[in-house]
Parts: structure tokens; sequence; C-alpha cells
């Protein structure tokens, strides 16, 4: 499934360090998704994971970029943030029904983290 995923045309040490960029940005965000969705009642804490991914999504890709200008040579410094991304495409995402790959997959596990960190804060 995932054997054409550019993850693996990096070298070990690139992937390393992607996976540490990956489980920093993902943590970040479940992290700030807790602290202020704890206050809410849980519809309103699934809206908030929703948008959380919604804007992970949208934002995380300059992080990404950031990270491959390291890796790879040449790349110029540029802003790769396009338009927020549709509502389909944030359902693919979280229903994994998206393009099957590293990245997809794991935007998907972000959103199902924040949606199980709901569920656990109103069975307190």
């Amino acid at each position: 499934m995932y054997s054409e995923d550019t993850f693996f045309h990096l070298t070990v040490q690139g992937r390393i360090g992607l996976v540490i960029l990956s489980l920093f940005l993902g943590a970040i965000t479940i992290g700030l998704y807790w602290k202020i969705s704890n206050r809410f009642r849980i519809v309103v804490k699934v809206l908030c994971a929703v948008v959380f991914i919604w804007v992970f999504i949208w934002l995380s890709p300059q992080a990404y970029y950031l990270y491959y200008i390291q890796l790879i040579d040449g790349l110029p410094l540029q802003n790769v943030i396009q338009f927020p991304p549709s509502p389909i495409e944030v359902f693919q995402t979280i229903t994994f029904s998206g393009q099957s790959n590293l990245s997809n997959h794991g935007k998907g596990l972000v959103f199902w983290a924040m949606t199980l960190i709901a569920l656990k804060q109103v069975s307190k």
C-alpha cells in the first residue's frame, strides 16, 4: 500500500527526522485541542476536532516544506500554503477514503486521537 510513498525515497536519517517532525506536529495539535476543548460538551468537542484537523491539513505543509529544504539541495524558500482544504478533502482524510499514503493516514489518526480524547473527557 505504501511502497510508492515519498517517505521511502528519503535516507534513513531523513525518515527519522520526518517521523520526529510528524510526531511533534501531531502532539502540538492534539495538546492544543485538549487544552481548548476541555471545557466543552461532546458535540462542540467533536466540532473542535474537525476545525483542528482542517487547520492542520491546511497549514502543516509549510512545516514539512521547511524540513524538506534541509534535506534537498536547491529547494527555494517559499510559501507552500494554498487555499484551505474543502470539506470533502477533510472528510476523505478523517474517513481514510482519500489518497492512500502515510501523510493522509497520519492526519486521519490525529483526528481520531482528538475524537478519542473528546470521548474520554466526557466519560470522566
